[in-house]
């Protein structure tokens, strides 16, 4: 249950930055959620479309080595946040652990396991 809410946890926040770059994989992104959602296992190649497109946004100009302060009109930001090189590092290491790493199995389920 715990594996689920994390792998939900990561698709959404892939979804809100591919959506703040602007990214042609906003869609495989979102649909990569709703298969998570579903309880279904994610397609290997919507995995690597959204790995290679997360790569890709670190090397993004518009992702800053630091928080920006963004415009706001009246409380309300103006655009959409771009997230730091940091966090978008970050989002990069929790995706990888998240979906592309191999099933955890326990000990007791294979036996050639110590």
């Amino acid at each position: 249950m715990r594996e689920k809410q994390e792998k939900l946890s990561v698709a959404t926040a892939v979804y809100d930055v591919l959506r703040a770059l602007r990214s042609k994989v906003v869609s495989a992104a979102q649909e990569l959620r709703k298969t998570v959602e579903d309880d279904k296992p994610a397609p290997p190649g919507l995995v690597r479309e959204i790995h290679d497109a997360l790569l890709g946004g670190l090397m993004d100009k518009r992702v800053k080595s630091t928080e920006i302060e963004r415009k706001k009109l009246f409380g309300i930001p103006l655009e959409t946040k771009v997230p730091a090189r940091s966090q978008m590092r970050a989002l990069v290491k929790r995706f990888e652990l998240a979906f592309l790493r191999p099933a955890r199995t326990s000990s007791a389920a294979d036996p050639t396991r110590p």
